[in-house]
C-alpha cells in the first residue's frame, strides 16, 4: 500500500508541475479571464496547500500555482466561500505501518 501512495504522491507532483510551467507563462488557465477552470482547479489546491504542500514547496517550486489561487480566493464573487485561506505547515507524512482491526 505504501509503494502505491508514493506513485500517487509522484505522479500529482508532475501534474502540478505541468500546471506551474503554464501559470509561468499565463494569468488563468483558459484565456485572458477568469473561467470554470480556474475556479476548479483553484478549490483542488485548497486541499493540496493544506495536505501536501510545505512553505518550501509553495515558494521553491509552485510559486504561481500559489499566485493563482490567491488571485482566484480573493475574486470578490468567490471570496466568502474560499477565504479564509489556511496553508498547511507540513505536508502529511504516509506511514507503512499496517491498519489496526477495524479501520
Amino acid at each position: 500500500m505504501f509503494q502505491f501512495v508514493k506513485i500517487f504522491v509522484d505522479r500529482a507532483f508532475r501534474g502540478l508541475d505541468v500546471l506551474e510551467g503554464h501559470l509561468a507563462e499565463h494569468t488563468y488557465f483558459v484565456g485572458d479571464r477568469l473561467t470554470l477552470a480556474d475556479i476548479v482547479i483553484a478549490t483542488l489546491a485548497i486541499k493540496v496547500n493544506t495536505w501536501v504542500m510545505d512553505d518550501t514547496l509553495r515558494k521553491e517550486r509552485f510559486p504561481n500555482l500559489v499566485r493563482h489561487f490567491e488571485a482566484v480566493a480573493n475574486e470578490p464573487r468567490l471570496k466568502p466561500v474560499l477565504t479564509p485561506i489556511k496553508y498547511g505547515d507540513k505536508p502529511i507524512q504516509f506511514t507503512k505501518t499496517a491498519p489496526t482491526p477495524g479501520n
